[in-house]
């Protein structure tokens, strides 16, 4: 049989492929061309089956479109770089370990079709696509188009997809864990119930896209687009970013990170390089893995974290101090300035991450959360701005008020102040208008009645800055001061609710 005559030209060819088939001409095409190339339809499946098997070499540009039932085609491992799949039928095909960069699978049915195992879907077109149950998990699909696909209960995880396109795809019940989805293009998608663990989503855009559901946590979020997205409540993003978690480790001595037996984000790491596979070794990654427990998320639940977590920020101030100090210097004359450090780079991703959820957040009817990232947000602030005055302030806003986002906080702070002024007060001594002291006395007899008028003195002082015909017997200078911090907290409470009331 003759060579097939199949002779694209060579801007068509994607590159590094020759355009020369190495098929013989297959006798049904007129064109001379091999049953891969042919433009007859349809084509006999045993055929194509036994070319594939044949020829290991590539064959670029395969005409195999209109297919209505491929079920028994077998594409595994098949070099079929630029082949054109569109309008096809391909449900529970395999092509495990495929060539198939700038292939097109355009308008076609992939129900439960397997690019597993290592197959190079890099820039392939799967625009309109049905992928239901089909599973890309270990592939490339490094600048592919999903544009319009329906991608339901699919398993893409362990894929490497960066810059790739799912604008206005429906994406339901998938799996992106530890996955490399940098760059990604989510616009105007609809995203429901998907799990992206330890995912790198850097860069990601999510304009007009509906994230609901769905799982972020110790997903990288540098840099990622999501202020003009619709997120809601069921959205998973654990405890903290990891950006922030990472910071906070890169401040404390080692010695104490070993103390506290805590987990190391450099040392698991997210996406395809994550070292957290399901099993034991690395090479036990499976596509039917589901995804994994955040080990970083139960540092959180452990019994003892209140307690640790307080010792741990003791220790990351002088760090941090030391590290504002070194930027002070810097900016002096003729000193030479050194690279931003790792966790004052990892707290400004921290902080703009923070930020994107918050303006997504605000304004809906999840104004909570927008509270809840406002606050991390100041608090990543506080983390890396100078522990001086600034640090000060952030900390005072944050014990008062929350950075503005909680009445209740206001209240739990005025609370606290009127139990301790009364104490005080009773230290002092307060004389009542008809001439009887009432003092602490911790061996007395408790005075119901006493204790009762002395918290109603305390209270007075706190919203005016009369007694009520009671004095201090000494003092006064302290009951002025809470008077005027009294004051300063109604204002806040004022101020909170306004917010509240807008939000």
């Amino acid at each position: 049989m003759p060579d097939c005559s199949f002779n694209p030209r060579p801007e068509d060819v994607p590159n590094g492929y020759s355009n020369k088939c190495p098929l013989s001409a297959w006798e049904e095409s007129s064109e001379g061309h091999c049953i891969l190339h042919a433009e007859l339809e349809p084509k006999p499946h045993t055929l194509i089956n036994q070319a594939l098997s044949e020829h290991s070499s590539p064959v670029v540009n395969a005409n195999l479109t209109g297919i209505d039932d491929g079920s028994d085609l077998d594409f595994s491992d098949a070099q079929l770089p630029g082949a054109n799949f569109s309008n096809s039928s391909l449900r529970s095909v395999s092509f495990e370990g495929a060539l198939l960069k700038e292939a097109k699978f355009v308008e076609s049915d992939l129900n439960s079709a397997e690019f597993t195992n290592g197959a190079d879907l890099t820039s392939a077109n799967f625009t309109g696509s049905n992928c239901l149950r089909t599973n890309f998990s270990k592939s490339t699909i490094e600048f592919t188009d999903f544009n319009n696909a329906i991608i339901i209960g699919a398993n893409l995880s362990y894929v490497k997809g960066s810059r790739s396109e799912f604008i206005d795809a429906e994406i339901v019940d998938a799996d992106f864990f530890q996955s490399d989805l940098k760059n990604v293009d989510f616009a105007g998608a609809e995203i429901r119930e998907c799990r992206f663990q330890a995912s790198d989503l850097s860069g990601a855009k999510f304009p007009g896209a509906t994230l609901n559901e769905s799982s972020l946590v110790d997903t990288n979020l540098t840099e990622t687009r999501l202020a003009n997205a619709t997120l809601d409540e069921r959205n998973d993003y654990g405890e903290r970013l990891l950006l922030e978690y990472q910071a906070d480790r890169e401040a404390e001595p080692e010695w104490l990170i070993e103390c506290f037996n805590l987990p190391r984000v450099e040392e698991l790491g997210i996406g395809v390089k994550s070292e957290r596979p399901l099993g034991n070794k690395k090479s036990s990654r499976t596509a039917s893995d589901t995804a994994p427990d955040s080990p970083f998320e139960e540092v959180y639940e452990r019994d003892y974290w209140w307690f640790q977590c307080r010792v741990l920020a003791l220790a990351r101030f002088p760090q941090r101090l030391c590290t504002q100090i070194k930027r002070l210097w810097s900016c002096l004359p003729y000193i030479s300035s050194n690279d931003t450090s790792t966790q004052h780079r990892l707290l400004i991703n921290a902080e703009n991450t923070y930020s994107e959820l918050k303006s997504a957040y605000r304004g809906s009817a999840w104004s909570s959360l927008a509270r809840r990232f406002n606050i991390r947000e100041k608090e990543a602030r506080k983390k890396r701005v100078s522990p001086l005055r600034a640090w000060f302030r952030d900390a005072l806003l944050y014990r008062v008020m929350r950075h503005g986002e909680s009445p209740g906080q206001v209240l739990k702070v005025g609370l606290t102040l009127w139990i301790l002024s009364t104490a005080l007060f009773l230290h002092f001594g307060i004389r009542t208008n008809t001439g009887t002291v009432i003092q602490l006395n911790l061996f007395g007899k408790l005075d119901i009645e006493l204790l009762v008028r002395s918290l109603l003195f305390t209270l007075r002082r706190i919203f005016t800055f009369s007694s009520g015909g009671y004095e201090l017997i000494r003092g006064e200078l302290w009951a002025t001061t809470l008077s005027i911090v009294g004051a300063l907290l109604q204002a806040v409470l004022i101020f909170t609710l306004g917010r509240r009331a807008v939000a």
